[in-house]
C-alpha cells in the first residue's frame, strides 16, 4: 500500500502571516494537532498544538511564521505506507505531510 491511498486529501493549512489566533481556532474546530503552514502550495513548516500552548495570551498577536517548525518532515505520495510508519515513530512526530514537487499534496 503506498501513502496516496490514505493521505488526507485537501488538507486545512495555514500561512506564515497568519495568527497563532487563526489556526488554533482552526485546529480546535478540526479537532487536530498539526497544521501544515504553506506559502502559494509550497510546504514551508508545520505548526503544532504545542506551539500554540506556549503563546497563550499572545495568540491574537503572534504569526505563525515566528513559532512554526521548518524544514518538517515529508513524505511522498507514491511512498510505500511502512516507510511513512517508521519516519513518524522514529522521529517521534504525530503528522508527516504529503509532498510532490515541493507542494503540499495531503497530510
Amino acid at each position: 500500500m503506498i501513502v496516496a491511498e490514505l493521505m488526507t486529501s485537501n488538507p486545512l493549512t495555514v500561512v506564515p502571516g497568519d495568527t497563532l489566533q487563526l489556526a488554533h481556532e482552526r485546529m480546535e474546530a478540526g479537532r487536530f494537532r498539526q497544521v501544515p503552514v504553506v506559502d502559494e502550495e509550497r510546504l514551508v513548516g508545520i505548526l503544532t498544538d504545542r506551539d500554540t500552548r506556549q503563546h497563550i495570551g499572545q495568540l491574537a498577536q503572534t504569526r505563525v511564521d515566528a513559532v512554526m517548525s521548518t524544514h518538517p518532515f515529508s513524505v511522498h505520495p507514491s511512498a510505500p505506507v511502512e516507510k511513512a510508519a517508521h519516519l513518524l515513530m522514529t522521529n517521534k512526530i504525530g503528522s508527516l505531510p504529503v509532498v510532490e514537487d515541493g507542494r503540499l499534496a495531503a497530510s
